[in-house]
């Protein structure tokens, strides 16, 4: 009997979603509907509510349904329908433009945008995937409470802050990947006990900070590149970041620690900053752990050095040009290639992992304990502080 439920179950779902229904919205007629709530509001589970270029004035709300609410983006992957296909809040809510509960929907390739007060995309209790958006001109571009959506390529900026989450403890949980956030008053701002991943993400020209971790937070911030922002990373009041592989660069404070604050940081460059890492205070308690990461001016005594950390010039290829890549030519050898903690796992061409967010060219590495000495296929050959 349960073979046949389970069975039955199967093909409810299969079936299901082979007939799922594409519902065209279109604000000059030509679909099945005006408005993106309407066809929110027609939709089923599985449905897609596909959405021709305009601009649409409305508030729209996805509670309990999954679904994709996309526009032409979505079925032709041209990125100019993103710019072309606006959401516009028209204040009829004082919360958000999009507000998303309950639900694992898809909102993908729109252009987002206020006027403040309100939230871009508002998410509660929910765990949606918002992809490849332009969000602008709001209070906060993306607020998430108590469950972390999986926030891909958007583009967020000139927004009040760019992304807000709080009370997402659990660390399973999906994050903030691949974005480009910059040219808000903040960046990102972590509160409550967050945890989430915040990793591949550029970060940029924030008036205030680029990374928040503000009470009981616990992110990994991994592999991002922070520059031009007053504060790179800011913790605050028992937080406890793990800062891996991160290029922070060009801010006038690299990180900047309050009291009862702690933080991991490794395989990361901090250099070039007014201020590579500063103490709200001198001396408050923090308890700041760095191991085989370039710090501009060497690790400060209020820090724990844990080893492998260096001071150099991290050779960035042209950060007048935002390229913080590290070089390696005829002339210039980043001291950061391959120097990185060899206990993590290392870059994908097989060599130790490098320091910063941005990986050197594909490359051998000649190491004995390793190669026995025999050097094969040699397109670079790396002699780091490490052997």
């Amino acid at each position: 009997m349960k073979k046949y439920l389970l069975t039955i179950i199967i093909l409810l779902i299969y079936f299901g979603s082979i007939y799922a229904d594409t519902i065209i919205v279109d604000c000059n007629g030509g679909g099945h509907y005006l408005t993106i709530q309407e066809g929110i509001d027609a939709s089923q589970d599985n449905d897609i509510v596909l959405v021709y270029q305009g601009i649409y004035h409305e508030t729209i709300v996805i509670d309990g349904k999954d679904i994709v609410v996309g526009s032409l983006y979505y079925t032709t992957q041209d990125p100019s329908y993103i710019s072309q296909t606006v959401i516009k809040g028209d204040g009829s809510s004082p919360y958000s433009i999009i507000e998303l509960q309950n639900t694992m929907s898809t909102i993908i390739g729109f252009t987002i945008l206020g006027p403040e007060p309100q939230t871009g995309i508002l998410s509660w209790v929910s765990i949606p995937s918002i992809e490849h958006n332009i969000i602008q001109n709001t209070e906060i571009g993306i607020r998430v409470q108590f469950k972390c959506p999986y926030i891909y390529k958007n583009s967020i900026y000139n927004n009040d802050l760019g992304i807000q989450i709080s009370s997402v403890s659990d660390p399973k949980a999906p994050g903030v990947f691949n974005n480009i956030i910059h040219d808000n008053v903040k960046g990102i701002e972590c509160s409550s006990e967050s945890s989430p991943l915040i990793m591949n993400n550029i970060i940029y020209n924030n008036l205030q900070y680029g990374i928040s971790c503000n009470w009981f937070d616990t992110p990994e911030i991994f592999n991002n590149v922070i520059y031009g922002n007053n504060v790179g990373i800011q913790i605050i009041f028992h937080s406890e970041p793990n800062i891996c592989n991160n290029t922070i660069s060009v801010n006038h404070t690299g990180i900047l620690a309050y009291s009862n604050t702690y933080a991991h940081i490794s395989n990361s460059i901090i250099y070039g900053n007014d201020f590579n890492l500063s103490e709200y205070e001198p001396g408050i308690l923090t308890e700041i752990y760095i191991a085989y990461s370039c710090i501009g001016d060497g690790v400060p005594n209020w820090c724990i050095d844990e080893g492998g950390n260096i001071s150099e010039d991290p050779y960035f290829v042209d950060p007048n040009n935002d390229n913080y890549s590290l070089t390696w030519n005829s002339n210039y050898f980043s001291p950061c290639i391959d120097t990185g903690d060899p206990n993590t796992t290392w870059d994908p061409d097989n060599t130790p992992p490098d320091m910063g967010a941005i990986p050197a060219v594909a490359h051998d590495y000649f190491y004995n304990q390793y190669d026995g000495g025999i050097i094969d296929r040699v397109e670079w050959i790396s002699f780091p502080a490490l052997n």
